[in-house]
């Protein structure tokens, strides 16, 4: 399966719903034979099934290579601590200003990436990268402003003296123009990285489910059991141990 962990945990719990409801109307199936002679209804039916429990554990035993999944399930930082650890670089007025890039901050945001839905947000990349506010402002307004001011000066050496302004209002527009442009970039930038949030249902789920499967003494029960089939008569569905 593609995705993160918390993406293919899901996809587990999804399909074995789906399982349990078609494996229930399995037996159901064999009733249009009743009127044959000599049909023998089965004595017992093994439905299948999906052990949730036993899925989650073979996907997080293919991300024990990941160092903060390690570090949640032997308890020493869970996975919504390290998220909220990690937001610190783009919490409040943060999210406004520059970062410096970051190698060891950017290496724990990747790894988390491969558990839950990627915190793009976080990731430190230069304080020239237009990912917050002041950058994109200063870059789009800086680029919009030489850009009219070209414009202006072609114009007034292309157009007649009856056209001309004066240096005046040709300094001007390009000013304006860009005085919009630049916060109006930032606005943008800020809505485009940051609309989404952060995943704290996901890491959330996670901490849950590595708690229920390695952390409680006692055995979790399965949320999806094998069911064994007394066919009578008269098809019935009950539960294993009844």
């Amino acid at each position: 399966m593609d995705g993160t962990l918390y993406e293919q945990m899901r996809v587990v719990e999804r399909q074995a719903a789906l399982l349990e409801i078609e494996a229930r109307g399995l037996p159901y199936q064999f009733e249009r034979f009743r009127h044959v002679p000599g049909y023998e209804p089965p004595r017992a039916l093994e439905l299948p099934c999906i052990n949730v429990d036993v899925g989650h554990r073979v996907l997080v035993s293919s991300y024990l290579d990941n160092p903060l999944l390690r570090e949640a399930i032997s308890g020493n930082m869970s996975l919504t601590e390290r998220l909220r650890s990690l937001q610190g670089v783009n919490r409040g007025w943060r999210r406004f200003t520059p970062k410096h890039y970051d190698e060891q901050h950017n290496e724990q945001v990747d790894f988390l990436g491969e558990l839950v839905r990627y915190p793009r947000q976080l990731k430190t990349r230069s304080v020239y990268y237009p990912d917050n506010f002041i950058t994109t402002a200063v870059l789009a307004g800086g680029v919009m402003y030489a850009m009219m001011l070209g414009i202006v000066h072609v114009m007034d050496y292309a157009l007649t003296r009856e056209l001309h302004f004066g240096l005046t209002l040709d300094l001007q527009w390009p000013g304006i123009t860009a005085g919009v442009t630049g916060p109006l970039a930032g606005i943008i930038t800020m809505v485009d990285w940051n609309w989404r949030g952060l995943p704290w249902k996901e890491v959330e789920y996670l901490d849950k489910r590595i708690e229920e499967l390695y952390h409680k003494e006692e055995v979790v029960t399965p949320e999806i059991k094998g069911e064994t089939l007394a066919v009578p008569e008269i098809i019935e569905v009950g539960a294993a141990g009844k």
